[in-house]
C-alpha cells in the first residue's frame, strides 16, 4: 500500500518479495528488508522496536533531551542519539549492529 496510519503495539512483517518504511512521529526513519518483523511502540517522546528476525535500517537525525530511540532484538539493545545504522538477526537469533 501506499501510506497507513500505524499505532502503537503494530507488528510489520514483509515478505519475501516486499520493504517498507516507518516514519516516526520526530521524523527518524526505519527501512524493512525483505523477510524482517518488528513491533512498534512509541509515543511523542519514546520509539522502542522490538525487531524479532531480518534486517532493518534507520536513520535518527537527533534525539532531544528526555526522548529516546532503542532497537532491542532477542540479545540485543540499542540505545542512540542521533545516527545512521543497521540491525541484523540472524535466524540463530545472533544480532548484528
Amino acid at each position: 500500500q501506499d501510506e497507513v496510519d500505524l499505532p502503537t503495539g503494530t507488528e510489520v512483517k514483509t515478505g519475501p518479495s516486499s520493504f517498507a518504511h516507518v516514519i516516526f512521529p520526530d521524523n527518524s526513519l526505519m527501512s524493512l528488508s525483505t523477510e524482517t518483523q518488528v513491533t512498534l511502540n512509541f509515543e511523542a517522546n519514546t520509539i522502542k522496536i522490538f525487531q524479532l528476525f531480518g534486517n532493518t535500517w534507520h536513520r535518527v537525525e537527533r534525539v532531544i533531551r528526555g526522548s529516546s530511540y532503542e532497537v532491542e532484538t532477542p540479545n540485543t539493545l540499542a540505545t542512540v542519539r542521533g545516527t545512521e545504522f543497521n540491525v541484523g538477526v540472524l535466524p540463530n537469533n545472533e544480532s548484528e549492529i
